[in-house]
């Protein structure tokens, strides 16, 4: 059994080495920019100048321009550092998501050694610990390129999974509830379509308590309050700008663009002409090539993907079932092909082979299971997959949108390798019924005897 000495030892030298990496990355890509980044970067600049009109935007997600705002005013780059300075944030949220994952990793060992006798075959801390520092730098420091929010979602997830497991193990506590709603209220700001995932946190939080015959009357109020304190100001203004309410637009948008035939992304003008009328679209001018031109209050050095709220005014997405099964089916073989390509998923099933396929998947049935002793397994999976499962949708989306047929292969290698954290967290997964369910159940489970 590794001391808490060798723990730190190894939690020291990995994060040394995993911060390495990341520096080498946000080194290598320093100057890496596409749309996405410049939209973020002008909204930034939007807040920082005051021009509320142009910088509340119901599409893109606040948090990271928020952040980009104060790096803008704090280090002052110009144009030809500014896409540097958002590889700069991004390395940052990078290293808040390491220390989150030593959060997690003392968080399941506590409740790990919390439990009942040890079982003679079960996944050591040693081991858990050195998976997960082998995983992180796999499915998050590709993101550092990358410019969105992403790394600040994987922090912010990491973060919000280990308050949920402190819960488990001591029953939480004022602070403990409260944070919990600060981060889901956070989580919202930093990636707008999670937002359906944060009451399954709330409510997975709650369900443990009550099997634990805790009072759940203050988490109820604490960690809701807290979410829409956080939420709350944004969806005001918002709702304001687009005179409706609503939390965001993204999901709206995308659901057209993906299931439902509209032009994906930019310069829609009715298409396919079922799904409402443009309010004020762009406006062809020449089809031989496509040529368009644009007028309207939005700013940006590319109105179109500054604000597409605004350009694509008037959609009314409709579900279509047979390009709703036809997007499903493509999402579960990109799914595959994810997990495939993680360079994590090979060592994972070793390790659920060594250990045991029948332990596994008795251990893996908590997500089904509602009696004895299985209801004290850490049921906070249940919304970390849930959470999973939107950011893999979100990615379908821009895989498929992006990683077509016309798209050059070095292009598609790279979009697979920035998101090849979906098949890697999905492979440590795979490992924690092994670490953190109940010993003793696992005795049994094996026919071994306890020790």
């Amino acid at each position: 059994m590794p001391t808490s000495l060798q723990l730190r030892r190894l939690s020291v030298i990995a994060s040394v080495l995993i911060l390495l990496m990341g520096i080498a990355e946000a080194w290598a890509t320093r100057h890496v920019i596409f749309s996405d980044g410049i939209s973020y970067i002008e909204i930034a600049a939007a807040y920082l100048n005051g021009d509320w009109a142009n910088a509340i935007n119901a599409y893109w997600s606040p948090l990271y321009s928020w952040i980009l705002a104060a790096a803008l005013w704090i280090l002052k780059p110009g144009p030809y550092w500014q896409a540097s300075m958002l590889h700069l944030v991004n390395l940052l949220a990078y290293a808040g998501g390491l220390w989150a994952l030593e959060l997690l990793l003392r968080e399941l060992v506590q409740m790990k050694h919390g439990g009942s006798a040890n079982s003679g075959r079960t996944l050591s801390a040693f081991t858990l610990y050195l998976a997960a520092f082998t995983a992180f730098p796999v499915a998050a420091m590709g993101i550092i390129a990358y410019n969105s929010p992403d790394e600040i979602s994987i922090a912010l997830m990491l973060l919000l999974s280990a308050l949920i497991l402190r819960v488990r193990r001591t029953g939480g506590s004022t602070s403990t509830f409260l944070l919990i709603g600060v981060v889901c209220g956070t989580f919202y700001l930093a990636r707008t379509g999670f937002a359906p995932s944060l009451p399954i946190c709330i409510a997975v939080v709650l369900l443990m308590l009550k099997r634990q015959n805790n009072s759940i009357l203050r988490p109820t109020v604490l960690m809701p309050l807290a979410t829409i304190v956080i939420a709350a100001p944004f969806v005001i203004a918002i709702s304001a700008k687009e005179k409706k309410f609503t939390i965001g637009e993204s999901g709206k948008l995308t659901y057209a663009w993906e299931a439902a035939g509209a032009v994906r992304f930019t310069h829609w003008q009715g298409e396919p002409y079922d799904l409402g009328i443009p309010a004020h679209p762009t406006k062809r001018v020449s089809t031989h090539p496509d040529a368009y031109v644009f007028n309207g209050p939005v700013g940006g050095s590319y109105p179109p993907w500054y604000d597409p709220t605004y350009w694509y005014a008037g959609i009314r997405p409709k579900l279509k079932p047979a390009m709703q099964v036809r997007v499903f089916l493509i999402d579960c073989v990109l799914q595959l092909r994810l997990i495939a390509s993680s360079p994590i998923t090979l060592p994972c099933l070793v390790l659920i082979l060594h250990m045991g396929a029948i332990l596994w998947f008795r251990e893996a049935s908590f997500v089904l299971a509602n009696s004895g002793a299985r209801h004290r397994r850490p049921r906070f999976l249940l919304s970390r997959i849930c959470r999973e499962a939107l950011y893999c949708g979100e990615f379908d989306r821009n895989l498929a949108g992006n990683a077509s047929k016309h798209t050059a292969p070095r292009r598609k290698m790279a979009l697979l390798g920035q998101h090849s954290n979906i098949g890697t967290v999905f492979s440590v997964l795979l490992l924690l019924p092994l670490f953190a369910s109940d010993s003793a159940h696992r005795s049994v489970a094996l026919g071994s005897p306890a020790r």
